[in-house]
């Protein structure tokens, strides 16, 4: 299918809630959805995003050239083995009402400063760390 102009698909109004209007299926083969110069938005009651391979296929891989960014009310990362968060910069971990670390075992280097010390909000420091 080409089209110099726009495609515009509907479908699904004589469905229920719960049946599928579209669906696409690749037997074989990637699928591949690119907007060269534009966005690709999916919008839904729910998004699933599934990876059903196994080791070491089952990968959802989430790249970002500058940045990537999670807003919602409540955020939940559940790491059944294992869990690493890591930059080479800064990291800032801030928690509104409370903040609490629970583990069994916890092991870290830190090159921790006192209160007086830190820079004041909206201010940077300009040490080196």
């Amino acid at each position: 299918m080409n089209a110099p102009g726009s495609t515009f698909i509907h479908s699904g109004e004589d469905l229920k809630k719960e049946q599928e209007a579209i669906m696409i299926l690749a037997k074989n083969g990637d699928i591949h959805l690119k907007a060269t110069n534009g966005k690709i938005k999916l919008e839904a009651l729910d998004i699933e995003l599934i990876a059903n391979g196994n080791a070491p296929q089952g990968v959802i891989w989430a790249n970002a050239y500058e940045t990537l960014k999670l807003d919602s009310k409540n955020v939940t990362i559940d790491g059944k083995q294992s869990l690493k968060l890591m930059t080479s910069g800064l990291m800032t971990i801030r928690g509104g009402l409370g903040t609490q670390l629970l583990t069994p075992l916890l092991e870290g280097v830190s090159r921790a400063l006192t209160k007086d010390k830190l820079p004041e909000p909206g201010k940077t420091d300009t040490r080196s760390i």
